[in-house]
């Protein structure tokens, strides 16, 4: 099958929009929520950087560091979610 990478990516933003998307249900019930589920993120994204460190082939290398790139975003969009103490999903 072609274009896995591709698939994997969308897979890939369909978890964190349905993941970011559960964390704000949560809120009722736990105002840490967004808290933790930025905690995940970070943790995620550190352990694809330490991933990446090691010795990839060149394709790879460059699908990790796509990755990588689009869960920085990621990280940071939940970042601003909490500096912001956003509530409504509808805000997401």
């Amino acid at each position: 099958m072609k274009n896995l990478a591709q698939l994997n990516l969308l897979t890939n933003a369909i978890v964190w929009v349905n993941k970011t998307e559960e964390n704000f249900k949560k809120l009722s019930d736990d105002s840490e929520a967004m808290v933790k589920f930025y905690e995940d993120v970070k943790k995620s994204l550190n352990e694809l950087i330490t991933h990446v460190q090691g010795k990839l082939d060149k394709p790879v290398r460059v699908k990790m560091m796509t990755l990588i790139t689009i869960e920085t975003h990621n990280r940071d969009v939940i970042e601003k979610l909490v500096v912001e103490k956003v509530i409504k999903a509808e805000a997401f």
